[in-house]
């Protein structure tokens, strides 16, 4: 994929060849690959292709994953409501894991144990002090603004 993504409208058919295509459509935009990326053997391709689509559309999580985010099997979210965060981590992973997660917003970080079948979830105020735990009696999260800034709740 590289350089190639993206052609504009104003490109000819004969000329797409392997490349990429962007093309607004109404309201939104329509991103095409003449090649069959998701049936090759290659994950590289597939994953550029699609933060090429999620960095076009604007997409941002919220979230930027320092711990964990990379194991198949763990799911995590940032929700955000009037007067805060919900974030929600599931783990279909077979292990415990170490998870550690800044919210790119408030600059807060986040580290925890996701448990092995599990969920942790836990609601901040707007500037990410949290606010509620569910199964606190089980969950403990570290937050911290910088790295040296650790408080257990």
């Amino acid at each position: 994929m590289g350089s190639q993504h993206a052609t504009t409208g104003n490109s000819s058919a004969t000329s797409m060849g392997d490349t990429v295509v962007d093309i607004p459509l109404g309201s939104g935009r329509l991103i095409w690959s003449p090649l069959p990326i998701e049936l090759n053997e290659r994950s590289e391709s597939v994953a550029e292709l699609y933060r090429y689509a999620i960095s076009a559309a604007g997409c941002e999580s919220g979230l930027e994953w320092i711990k964990g985010g990379d194991l198949a099997g763990v799911y995590g979210r940032k929700l955000q409501f009037k007067d805060g965060y919900l974030y929600i981590f599931v783990s279909e992973f077979g292990l415990d894991t170490n998870i550690e997660v800044k919210d790119t917003v408030t600059q807060k970080s986040y580290t925890f144990v996701l448990e092995q079948e599990r969920s942790v979830l836990f609601a901040t105020d707007a500037q990410g002090q949290i606010k509620s735990v569910y199964r606190s009696d089980e969950v403990h999260i570290q937050v911290g603004a910088n790295k040296g800034d650790i408080a257990n709740v």
